[in-house]
C-alpha cells in the first residue's frame, strides 16, 4: 500500500517536533487512504497542542495494515468457498458418473459422455472396461461399422490405461484380427482366464501366438473344430502355461496323441470339460489312469465314443453297457475326482438331435 510505504520511509521524522506539523497532513490523508480500503472510521482526538503524538499514530497504520490483510484472506476463502459450494462438471466424482454410464446403453456410452471432457471420458471407460473381466463381445451388440471403430477406439485407450483384468471374453461374431489380438494379449501379461466363444474358430484367432505373452492362465476356454489346430493349441498351452487347472476344449476330436498331451502336459489341471467331444474308445482310460492326481471334475456329456471299428458306441447296447462299467469303475480308482459328467445312455434327447443334424 503507498500510505504503508510513505510511513516506512517517513518514520524517522516523527521523532522531530520540528517536522511533526509539516507531516501530520501527509499522515492524514494516509490514514483515510487506509480507513476508506477497510470502511473503518478513525477518530483522533486531537491533543493540546494540536499534535498527534507520532508514536501513536505509527501503532494505529500498524493496526490497520493487520486489519487490510485478515480481510484479503477472509475474501479469498470466501472465494474458494464460493468455488467449491459451484463445482463444475468436471469435479463431479468420478465413481459416481461410472456408476450413472453403466445404465446407459452401448450406443449412448459410445458417442455421449466421452466428447463431454476428460473426467467424463475416464469415467466411461471404467464403466465399459474397468471390471475384473475384460468383456469383448459388447461388440456384438453393435450392426453398424463406425459403431465398432468407436468401440475398439475406446478399447485401445483402455488397455493403454489400465491392467487390472483377470479375464478375457472373446466376442462372437465379430472376431479381431491378427495384429488386434497381438496387441491385446501384449498389454494383459496378467490375464489368469481366457474364453472364447462357441461360434469363435481358432483358426481365425491368433490365439496359439498369444499364448507366448499369456504365461499366468489358470482358465482356458475354447471350442475346437478342427484337429490339428487344436493339438497346436494344447502344445503351446502344455509348453508356456504351467499352471492352467481348468481346461475346456469343447467340439474336438481327441485320439490318444491328444489325450496323452493333456494329461502330461497340465500336471495340475483340476477340471476338464470336453463336452460334445468326439472320443476314442480308450481316451478315458488314460485321462483316468491317475496321472491327473488334482483332478475333481472330469464333463464328458453328449460325447461321442469312437470304437475300434471306427463307430459310435452308444449305437451298440451290449458295447455301451461294458464301456460305462468299465469307466465307472476307472473313475472310482482316482481318489481325487469328485463329480464325472456323463450321458452314457441310449436315450440322451441332446445325443439323438446331434446325431441326426450330422447325418
Amino acid at each position: 500500500m503507498n500510505a504503508w510505504r510513505f510511513f516506512r520511509g517517513e518514520a524517522a521524522l516523527f521523532n522531530d517536533s520540528s517536522c511533526a506539523r509539516s507531516i501530520e497532513k501527509k499522515v492524514d490523508s494516509a490514514i483515510e487512504e487506509v480507513s476508506a480500503c477497510t470502511s473503518a472510521k478513525l477518530k483522533f482526538e486531537p491533543n493540546p497542542k494540536n499534535i498527534c503524538p507520532p508514536n501513536s499514530k505509527l501503532q494505529y497504520i500498524l493496526r490497520l495494515q493487520k486489519v487490510v490483510v485478515s480481510k484479503e484472506i477472509t475474501m479469498k476463502s470466501q472465494m474458494k468457498k464460493q468455488k467449491k459450494h459451484y463445482p463444475s462438471w468436471q469435479d463431479l466424482n468420478p465413481f459416481i458418473l461410472s456408476k450413472i454410464f453403466s445404465f446407459l446403453n452401448l450406443h449412448d456410452q459410445l458417442f455421449g459422455p466421452p466428447f463431454v471432457c476428460h473426467s467424463w471420458l475416464s469415467s466411461t471407460l471404467h464403466a465399459l472396461f474397468q471390471n475384473s473381466s475384460l468383456d469383448l463381445r459388447l461388440i456384438d451388440c453393435l450392426d453398424e461399422e463406425n459403431q465398432r471403430l468407436r468401440f475398439t477406439h475406446l478399447l485401445k485407450l483402455a488397455i493403454n490405461h489400465y491392467n487390472g483384468w483377470h479375464s478375457i471374453y472373446f466376442p462372437t461374431k465379430h472376431m479381431f484380427g491378427y495384429f488386434a489380438t497381438l496387441y491385446i494379449a501384449e498389454r494383459t501379461p496378467n490375464i489368469s482366464c481366457v474364453v472364447l466363444s462357441s461360434k469363435v474358430n481358432v483358426n481365425v484367432v491368433p490365439i496359439f501366438v498369444s499364448i507366448l505373452y499369456w504365461k499366468n492362465l489358470r482358465v482356458f476356454r475354447a471350442q475346437i473344430h478342427k484337429k490339428d489346430l487344436g493339438f497346436l493349441v494344447v502344445s503351446q498351452l502344455a509348453d508356456y502355461c504351467k499352471s492352467i487347472t481348468e481346461l475346456g476344449l469343447r467340439g474336438w476330436t481327441m485320439m490318444e496323441r491328444e489325450v496323452t498331451c493333456i494329461v502330461e502336459g497340465f500336471p495340475r489341471l483340476e477340471k476338464l470339460d470336453l463336452e460334445e467331444s468326439t472320443l476314442c474308445g480308450n481316451a478315458l482310460e488314460i485321462l483316468l489312469d491317475g496321472r491327473l492326481k488334482y483332478v475333481k471334475e472330469i464333463n464328458i456329456l453328449h460325447c461321442k465314443f469312437m470304437g475300434e471299428d471306427g463307430k459310435d458306441i452308444k449305437e451298440d447296447f451290449l458295447k455301451l453297457k461294458a464301456f460305462k462299467n468299465k469307466v465307472l469303475e476307472k473313475a472310482c480308482s482316482v481318489r481325487s475326482l469328485k463329480k464325472l459328467r456323463h450321458c452314457l445312455v441310449q436315450s440322451c434327447p441332446h445325443c439323438k438331435d446331434s446325431s441326426l443334424e450330422v447325418s
